[in-house]
């Protein structure tokens, strides 16, 4: 906890975790919206020879009485090659099938959201069981390149913003295990993402010093991602993440 005065209550908790599942799902990408100038629902992540991505997530939070600031990134990026079974067309760029690809695509979001914090513990006994409803932002941060054997090519990117609810449950099992679950979701607000986070894992203090403490967690956890533009023919992403292994390391001040 940072010291000295108002401050007292304060903490503040910095996070890395990595996250490794299976992925599905297919980065349908036109051009203009015109018809014609993308295959549907492709190129799918099977066929560029993704089954497993492997995430990165940085995160940081500050907590005051029964308030709490959370921002993290998730970095989910992949990047390798694979020859197509049948012709494939994105963003107006046809690749025959037999052909060779290499493949490169950031699934990157990023989030900042408040939660309020109810002790729903037994009397006597605070802060065992609590429940934090919230809200927030988030950023999907999205690029896509396609290079094919010749000269052809494709290469997409944009951000795109998103209003988010949700909420997280903390149970202290005792003074150094506790078990944590979350779920948030982004409202269904047109032409912008559809990012869904759930995750339940278990929290032990590893040390504990005077000003520092450190937790170590293992758990699961399911990301799913879902943007679909408004042209004729539309930009549509539809990823799905999980269930995946989420281990990290939290440091509390």
């Amino acid at each position: 906890e940072v010291s000295g005065g108002i401050f007292d209550a304060l903490s503040i908790s910095l996070d890395v975790a990595f996250l490794y599942g299976p992925i599905d799902g297919f980065v349908q990408t036109p051009k203009g919206g015109n018809p014609g100038s993308t295959s549907s629902k492709r190129p799918t992540f099977e066929e560029l020879g993704f089954d497993t991505i492997s995430i990165y997530e940085f995160s940081m939070r500050a907590d005051w009485d029964v308030h709490s600031i959370f921002g993290g990134a998730q970095l989910a990026r992949l990047s390798g090659g694979s020859r197509l079974d049948e012709e494939l067309t994105s963003q107006n760029v046809t690749f025959p099938a037999g052909s060779y690809v290499d493949a490169d695509i950031q699934l990157d979001w990023y989030w900042l959201e408040y939660l309020y914090r109810f002790d729903l513990s037994p009397e006597g006994r605070p802060n065992v069981f609590t429940v934090a409803p919230g809200a927030g932002v988030s950023v999907f941060a999205f690029h896509y390149k396609l290079d094919g054997s010749g000269e052809e090519g494709v290469d997409r990117q944009y951000p795109k913003v998103g209003i988010r609810l949700g909420c997280e449950l903390t149970w202290m099992i005792t003074d150094k295990l506790s078990a944590h679950g979350r779920a948030f979701g982004s409202l269904p607000i047109p032409n912008t993402p559809q990012i869904i986070d759930l995750e339940l894992v278990g929290r032990y203090q590893l040390w504990k010093s005077r000003r520092v403490k450190g937790l170590g967690y293992l758990g699961i956890a399911y990301d799913r991602i879902d943007y679909k533009d408004k042209q004729t023919v539309p930009n549509h992403i539809l990823v799905e993440m999980g269930p995946m292994l989420k281990a990290g390391l939290q440091i509390q001040f």
